[in-house]
């Protein structure tokens, strides 16, 4: 099996959100948190084309929920997303709906992430994102992060949903969103 990595675009929107939030001293002394050889790799800052392990993003959460807490680690990722919604991309998804936007994420999976797979599946009044032979995503937040950054693509389309998470160990997470319908 591959050793999972991750697009650099991913690191350098969450330290970019980070910064957002935080302000650089805070990012620069989450910065220094981080262990030594992932900050070797972003010496110069994240790469967005460039692939990095997807440690350092474990490393990233860890670090986060150290510092902040996870209520305010998973609220980064929101914002994370939230800064890559552009007005085009939220008036396409309002036309598209919660669960066309989702079933796209399977495409997004695979542009940032080279191991495992996402696939959707819808039921009436809920969609299921399953994370599927990926060695991090029954880690502590790990699936979290990634349901918060859903979240604010889904509310792009004018509908907040709602979500829980079901961990199947070793290797899949499935999150359930779901909406009332108004």
């Amino acid at each position: 099996m591959d050793e999972p990595k991750i697009k650099g675009a991913a690191i350098a929107t969450y330290h970019a959100a980070i910064v957002a939030r935080k302000g650089k001293a805070e990012f620069d002394a989450y910065f220094a948190a981080l262990t030594e050889p992932h900050r070797a790799m972003l010496s110069a800052g994240a790469i967005a084309s460039a692939w990095y392990p997807e440690t350092l993003l474990i490393d990233s959460i860890d670090t986060s929920v150290t510092r902040w807490g996870a209520e305010d680690t998973y609220r980064l990722a929101y914002e994370q997303q939230k800064r890559l919604i552009r007005t085009a991309h939220s008036w396409l998804a309002r036309l598209f709906g919660p669960k066309a936007i989702a079933r796209a994420s399977s495409s997004a999976w695979k542009m940032y992430r080279n191991t495992g797979r996402l696939r959707a599946e819808n039921r009436e009044r809920e969609l299921s994102l399953i994370i599927e032979e990926h060695i991090h995503c029954c880690r502590p937040h790990y699936p979290e992060m990634f349901a918060w950054a859903v979240s604010a693509v889904m509310e792009a389309t004018g509908k907040a949903p709602q979500f829980r998470i079901l961990r199947r160990p070793p290797q899949t997470a499935e999150i359930i969103f779901s909406w009332s319908h108004s």
